[in-house]
C-alpha cells in the first residue's frame, strides 16, 4: 500500500510539474513572439526615418544613408538584456525599386499596346545577362494579356469561347509563370526587374552598370 501511494503521488507530482513546464514554455514563446514583432516594428521605423530624411535630397545615389544598410547586429550588443537579445540579430537594407527595370513600362497605359522602346530595353538587359532576347517578347506578351481591360458586357454574353486571362505579374519570381521561360533564366533575370503599380522612367545606363558590377 505504501509503495502504491508513493507511486501515485509521484505520478501526480510529475503531471503537475509537466503542466507547469508546458505553461512556462508557452509564456516564453508568447514573449518571444511579442518581442519579435516589436523588433520588426523597430526595423520598419528605422526604414521610415531613413526615407523621411532622404526626402530633402533632390537626387538619389548609393552614397546616401538609405543605401548603406544595417549590418547584422546582435541585440545584446545594443544593451538589450532580455532572453531574446543573445540569440536575435537585426539587419536590413533598403533598395530603390526604380533602379530595376519596371515591367509595367512594357504596356502603354493609353492603348495597352506593347511599348517597343521598353521591349528593346528589356532585350538589351537580357543580352547583358547572357539570356535569350526572346525572353523579352514572352514577358511583353504576358504583361499585355494580363493588363488588357476586361471585355464589355455584350462581349461577355457572346457564345464564342474566350481564352482565360493570365494572372498579372506581381513579384520578380512570378516570371516562372510566363510560358516558355526556362526557370534558370527567370531566376537570373529576377534580381534586375520589378513590377510596380504604374509605369516609371528607367535609366538603361544604370541597369547596364549594375549588370557589369554583378559580373
Amino acid at each position: 500500500m505504501a509503495l502504491f501511494i508513493a507511486t501515485l503521488a509521484t505520478l501526480i507530482v510529475s503531471g503537475l510539474f509537466w503542466n507547469q513546464f508546458v505553461l512556462l514554455r508557452t509564456i516564453e514563446n508568447q514573449q518571444l513572439v511579442t518581442q519579435s514583432r516589436l523588433l520588426l516594428r523597430g526595423a520598419l521605423d528605422w526604414a521610415r526615418a531613413i526615407l523621411r530624411d532622404d526626402q530633402r535630397n533632390q537626387t538619389d545615389n548609393l552614397d546616401e544613408p538609405w543605401a548603406k544598410g544595417l549590418a547584422e547586429t546582435r541585440l545584446d550588443q545594443l544593451g538589450e538584456t532580455s532572453a531574446l537579445a543573445s540569440r536575435a540579430t537585426m539587419s536590413g537594407a533598403i533598395e530603390d525599386a526604380q533602379s530595376r527595370l519596371n515591367l509595367r513600362n512594357l504596356v502603354r497605359a493609353d492603348n495597352f499596346e506593347i511599348d517597343e522602346f521598353e521591349r528593346t530595353s528589356l532585350r538589351k538587359l537580357c543580352s547583358l545577362l547572357g539570356l535569350p532576347e526572346a525572353i523579352a517578347d514572352l514577358i511583353a506578351v504576358q504583361m499585355q494579356a494580363a493588363l488588357m481591360p476586361a471585355p464589355a458586357a455584350d462581349a461577355e454574353r457572346s457564345t464564342q469561347p474566350r481564352e482565360p486571362r493570365p494572372i498579372p505579374l506581381v513579384l520578380p519570381d512570378d516570371l516562372l509563370a510566363v510560358p516558355g521561360i526556362d526557370p534558370a533564366h527567370a531566376a537570373k533575370l529576377a534580381p534586375y526587374i520589378v513590377v510596380l503599380d504604374q509605369a516609371t522612367p528607367v535609366n538603361i545606363n544604370t541597369a547596364r552598370e549594375e549588370v557589369i558590377a554583378a559580373r
